[in-house]
Parts: structure tokens; C-alpha cells; sequence
């Protein structure tokens, strides 16, 4: 038996979210629950396996961005997957240290055409939030109560997918699977020219190093809040990590 990726093409320009978790006022959202239900189900006789992965799931950067706040609505996006979230017996997220993650997110968000205020009073704002990511998996242990929870760190492997596949489904079948790109990358350059245009003067920008006073704190509360998160997840999970203090778990 193999296995069946269902991703952005799938998700997306095929409409296996459409009514679900992207918005079609055409459909029913309970027609769209089944249907996606149904897909799930043919896909998993089909392929035996089943990889399902887009990152809106969780929710839309600009919603973190209007809340200031890391997937403030991940618990109801997952409900709204319907009975679909129970075939699904592990669930990957990835995260990065807040001060990192919110300056990808501005970047992303200003190539998408967003308006922004000055960057590094956005950023700064952004990171007063206390909601952090160990409140992320809380929300997501809570919807999805059975499933095992696998958490990436981002960089861990980033230039080798089929590793990290391996390293989170636990499958040797992934071994086989031939043509997967190897170069894997989330910069974007042409939102980071659109940044620089709009906030010429950020040390960010131009330095590549976010212009905040406590970066070093913020690392570290995040190095702290990793082993919490490895301690939290327990027999449930486990943490994929480069970090020192919280070690790396392999397969």
C-alpha cells in the first residue's frame, strides 16, 4: 500500500477545503464536512496512507497578526474538520522562536500586499503576547485528544523533507518515495525588498538581525519553553528539536 499526499494543489485549487476551512458561499458547510470526509476515507483505501498538510488549518497568518497573538482560532479550525480530524492518528506542527516567526509572518504578509506600521513597533507589539506556542498545543491536544502530536521544530532537517517525513510519520515506506526537492526554504526575498521599502530604516532589515532590545531573552524564554513543551507532550507525543537544552529526538 502506498501513501497519498493531499496538499496545497489538493487542498486548495481541487477543493478538498473549499466550505471547510476555506470560505465558498456556494457550499453547505455540513455537504462540505462529509465531502471531505468521504475524500478522506476513498483516499485512505486508496493509498492505504494519508498525509494531509496545509498550513491554514491552524489558522491564517493574518488573523495572528489583527490578534497579535500565535493561532488565537486553532481550536476552532480543527472543529471545523468535522469527524475528518479523527481518521488523522498523528498531527506535525512546526514552530520557531516567536521573535523569528512574527518577523517571516510581517514579511509574508507585507509580499501579500498588507499594510503594515513600522516594523519593528509591529514586531515589538506582537511579542508582548503571552500566548505561546505549549498554549498553541494545549488548544490543539484538547480538539484532537487522541492523536499523537509530533512537534518540528523549524530548521530541523529543513533541506532533507524525505527525512523529515520519515522522522515524523515513523513510515519506512517514505524511504522509496523518489522525487521530493530537496532545497527547502520559507525566505522570501521579494517580502523582505517590500519591507525594506516601506521601513528603510529598520536595524532588521538591514542588518538581518531583529532591532529589539532582549533578543537574547526572548531565545532563551523560548529554549525554556521547548522543554516544557517536550515535558508536556509525555507519552503523547514527542519534540523533533536542534535546541540544546531540549536535545533532538530522532526514529
Amino acid at each position: 500500500m502506498g501513501i497519498h499526499f493531499i496538499e496545497i494543489d489538493q487542498t486548495r485549487k481541487q477543493g478538498w477545503l473549499d466550505g471547510v476551512i476555506y470560505g465558498n458561499t456556494q457550499l453547505n458547510k455540513a455537504t462540505s464536512v462529509t465531502r471531505l470526509y468521504d475524500k478522506l476515507q476513498q483516499a485512505l483505501k486508496d493509498g492505504g496512507k494519508v498525509v494531509l498538510s496545509d498550513e491554514n488549518i491552524m489558522g491564517t497568518m493574518e488573523t495572528n497578526w489583527v490578534t497579535k497573538q500565535l493561532y488565537p482560532d486553532i481550536q476552532q479550525n480543527l472543529l471545523r474538520l468535522g469527524q475528518s480530524k479523527d481518521l488523522f492518528g498523528t498531527v506535525c506542527i512546526t514552530l520557531r522562536s516567536p521573535e523569528d516567526w512574527w518577523v517571516s509572518a510581517l514579511s509574508f504578509l507585507a509580499q501579500h500586499g498588507h499594510n503594515i506600521e513600522c516594523f519593528d513597533t509591529a514586531v515589538s507589539k506582537a511579542l508582548m503576547s503571552k500566548r505561546g506556542w505549549l498554549d498553541v498545543l494545549r488548544d490543539l491536544m484538547s480538539v484532537m485528544p487522541n492523536a499523537y502530536i509530533v512537534v518540528k521544530e523549524f530548521g530541523f532537517h529543513t533541506s532533507n523533507p524525505k527525512r523529515q517525513l520519515r522522522e515524523f510519520t515513523g513510515w519506512n515506506a517514505i524511504k522509496d518515495i523518489k522525487n521530493i526537492p530537496k532545497s527547502v526554504s520559507n525566505h522570501s526575498n521579494r517580502g523582505k525588498k517590500i519591507l525594506r521599502e516601506q521601513f528603510p530604516y529598520s536595524k532588521y532589515l538591514s542588518n538581518q538581525q531583529l532591532s529589539l532590545e532582549g533578543t537574547a531573552t526572548l531565545r532563551s524564554a523560548y529554549e525554556n519553553e521547548l522543554e516544557e513543551i517536550s515535558s508536556f507532550l509525555g507519552s503523547r507525543g514527542r519534540l523533533l528539536s536542534h535546541s540544546p537544552k531540549s536535545g533532538l529526538v530522532t526514529v
